[in-house]
């Protein structure tokens, strides 16, 4: 006889999404980054949830009845979301109000246009930041006037990035970057063009990925003379 009872499971097919997280029963548990977009098999019975890829299992977790919340593994994220796994969303928020009302507002715009709050982190730690280098008025202001240029560019249908990556970018052009790129998704096309090869943009762009299975077109032109 076997140690424990039989368990009963159902198994269930799933695209892991943009932020690394697959969906479960409203609720969202994450695999290893590198899978975006990948199908994976998850098994799902009352003790566990566990995903599986070839065969190979790359994630467990406990079973949550939390709708529309995300259950993440830290070694599942990108270094540059692990770097502000420490921040919560009702810090973020405490420390917006108190720079100032269009801090705050942005912030919430921010948090609230991801999928799950958590991915929005890296933009708004961003902005909380810059009242290091200057008086919180002027932090309060520039909001103000970035809010007003996310609400045109969100009505945008190609946004266009023309020849970056010729020299390396800085921490904040990264952080930048991987912030259009996020929030570009599913909600406009966005058309990169590069001399840069794609096989070298990671090196040029932490965390910046585009494997194969994504919703992404790679046109290589050919202009060497003859």
């Amino acid at each position: 006889m076997p140690d424990e009872p039989y368990q009963y499971a159902e198994w269930k097919r799933c695209r892991v999404n943009l932020d690394y997280h697959i969906e479960i029963a409203k609720h969202y548990y994450s695999v290893p980054h590198n899978l975006v977009r990948q199908e994976v098999e998850t098994r799902v019975n009352p003790k566990t949830v566990e995903s599986f890829l070839r065969g190979k299992r790359v994630a467990s977790h406990l079973p949550s009845t939390l709708q529309h919340r995300p259950t993440t593994i830290a070694e599942h994220m990108p270094s540059s979301h692990r770097r502000y796994r420490d921040w919560t969303h009702e810090r973020i928020r405490s420390e917006a109000a108190k720079v100032g009302p269009d801090v705050d507002t942005l912030i919430d715009v921010i948090l609230r246009s991801r999928p799950h709050p958590e991915h929005g982190f890296r933009s708004a730690i961003g902005i909380l930041g810059l009242v290091k280098r200057y008086s919180q008025e002027r932090v309060d202001a520039a909001c103000a006037r970035l809010a007003r240029l996310i609400a045109v560019l969100e009505r945008v249908n190609l946004l266009i990035l023309d020849d970056w990556g010729p020299e390396p970018l800085t921490a904040d052009q990264r952080r930048d970057l991987l912030e259009i790129v996020d929030d570009r998704y599913d909600k406009g096309s966005l058309l990169i063009t590069s001399q840069v090869p794609v096989s070298q943009w990671q090196g040029r762009a932490d965390d910046f990925m585009m494997p194969p299975s994504s919703n992404a077109w790679c046109v290589v032109l050919d202009c060497a003379a003859d």
